[in-house]
């Protein structure tokens, strides 16, 4: 049995001292179902993907009074100090609160679980997932269908600025191959700091990568967002391709076909360059979309006055493409010279 002394538990509890143990219960997941296909019986095959819900209003806990605290605390010795004080925190005004009603509060809440909470409510923070699981589907078609269940929520606090912010993914759940990893999201405000063209900015992922995790039916690739930025709604982003280029040995091989003796001087150097140059090359691509510009109309035909415009052309929708291209040469082992092309800048065309 644990022994707590009345005043200095309730002391501490009130100074916030426990607050990496106090649970945050204002942010919960709940049950939502997702109906995936049709049973091959007949009936429906559902899956809970479930939600985050802020379950208590973002005011501060009613205080507790010492008195009420160590009454409680001597009356239930073999309950945690913690789970009475938060207990009392949220109770409801007219709500007895006998022994069943601090079990049944008891088992909502489950400290093991949840050490990671910071507070008790979401007084400045959003309520929103923070461990998702994927769940693969086999539908009667034929068709595989990957879901992501939220499996933990959490209050959340804002970042000042956009930047990455974790998200976990649980993979191969019951299995030996059980894994999680941080796939990553772009969180944070944005200001005004988009063109005409691009639209408004927002916090959105500008370079990814990707990591390779082992499962019961082989190694699968994951993208990862490794970083984030304020962009409009049409940006470039990074995209790295690496490439071997075989250049200088084929220069060096034509030095010395023309120049065997002085190849031969120089035989030591000419080793050194056996192996291709190897380049990482940031080739960019072009995401986002564009706003239809609905005033962009050319006349074609005018009435014989030049009143009314008989026919026109409509500009239609423009969509987000490369404004600027660089290239980049290379040579391949057998010889053979390439052009890699790479996006510089993004627009709407």
């Amino acid at each position: 049995m644990m022994v707590v002394k009345p005043d200095s538990s309730f002391r501490r509890l009130e100074s916030g001292e426990n607050s990496g143990e106090i649970v945050n219960r204002c942010c919960i997941r709940e049950a939502k179902f997702l109906t995936l296909d049709q049973g091959i019986e007949g009936g429906e095959i559902r899956l809970d993907v479930g939600f985050c819900k802020q379950e208590c209003s973002k005011k501060t806990p009613r205080p507790v009074k010492r008195e009420e605290f160590d009454k409680f605390l001597k009356k239930y010795p073999n309950m945690d100090p913690i789970q009475i004080f938060l207990t009392l925190q949220n109770q409801q005004i007219g709500t007895d609160l006998n022994s069943e009603f601090l079990i049944n509060q008891t088992s909502e809440i489950n400290l093991s679980n949840h050490r990671q909470s910071s507070s008790s409510s979401c007084l400045s923070a959003v309520c929103q997932p923070t461990t998702l699981r994927r769940h693969k589907h086999f539908s009667t078609s034929g068709h595989t269908q990957e879901i992501d269940v939220i499996d933990t929520c959490d209050c959340i606090t804002s970042p000042e600025i956009c930047q990455r912010g974790s998200k976990l993914l649980k993979l191969h759940q019951g299995t030996p191959y059980e894994d999680t990893i941080d796939v990553g999201e772009c969180v944070g405000p944005c200001g005004h700091t988009g063109t005409i063209n691009s639209g408004e900015s927002s916090c959105k992922v500008v370079r990814n990568r990707t990591v390779t995790v082992d499962g019961p039916n082989g190694s699968q690739c994951f993208p990862i967002v490794a970083e984030c930025q304020c962009v409009g709604n049409c940006y470039r982003t990074r995209e790295f391709h690496k490439i071997y280029d075989y250049a200088l040995i084929f220069e060096n091989s034509s030095k010395r076909d023309n120049n065997s003796a002085e190849i031969l001087a120089t035989e030591g150097e000419i080793e050194s360059s056996t192996e291709p140059l190897v380049k990482v090359i940031d080739v960019g691509k072009c995401e986002g979309s564009c706003r239809v510009n609905q005033g962009s109309t050319k006349c074609l035909i005018w009435s014989e006055r030049n009143e009314t415009c008989l026919s026109s052309l409509y500009g239609g929708h423009s969509h987000c493409a490369p404004t600027k291209l660089t290239s980049h040469f290379y040579i391949d082992r057998s010889g053979q010279s390439h052009s890699l092309i790479s996006v510089t800048a993004c627009g709407c065309r």
